[in-house]
């Protein structure tokens, strides 16, 4: 009965990884990680353009709301020069403006934080400022009137989100296709 107990001793005793097994689990691992670290940049990368841009249509179809149900005009004033755009109804700025690229992380005044996201119209020549109006019935007006879309990008990666004149808004990826 002595030999069962010494014996389960002894295999108690070699439960566990030896060091040279832990090291492969690493290795492997780390290599797995090296092979899959750029993919995930670009899919980040693309997800906060992405983001942005669905924001913005969010944002712009509030605002179409916003003038059918308060029967008074809303505008969206598009600031490229600045990187932000902002809603206003009868002179008031309506919320905060959203801002894209902001340096600061956290930014207390700006919940809205898209690093490296250039907010740009589909315009040629680019223009500084474009401005989209709801009227009362929810059609829009542009101004100036030929600029209908906003495009977002970063380096490789646009994704666009455009107005009818009837009030639609849509999104559309333009560049890099990693769609989310």
């Amino acid at each position: 009965m002595e030999g069962v107990h010494l014996r389960r001793r002894q295999e108690m005793g070699k439960t566990g990884f030896t060091v040279v097994e832990l090291l492969v689990v690493l290795a492997v691992i780390a290599t797995t990680a090296a092979i899959a670290a750029p993919s995930v940049g670009g899919w980040i990368a693309n997800y906060r353009v992405k983001t942005a841009a669905r924001q913005m249509m969010t944002d712009l179809l509030s605002a179409r709301m916003t003038a059918v149900s308060r029967k008074a005009p809303c505008l969206v004033k598009v600031d490229c020069v600045n990187n932000q755009y902002t809603i206003q109804q009868n002179g008031a700025t309506l919320g905060i403006p959203r801002q894209l690229n902001v340096a600061i992380i956290g930014n207390g005044t700006n919940p809205y934080y898209a690093p490296g996201v250039v907010l740009g119209t589909s315009a040629v020549p680019a223009v500084a400022t474009w401005t989209v109006t709801f009227d009362t019935l929810g059609n829009a007006t542009f101004s100036p009137t030929n600029i209908q879309t906003a495009t977002f990008t970063q380096n490789t990666l646009e994704w666009s989100v455009s107005v009818s004149p009837a009030g639609g808004v849509s999104i559309t990826n333009v560049g890099a296709n990693l769609a989310l």
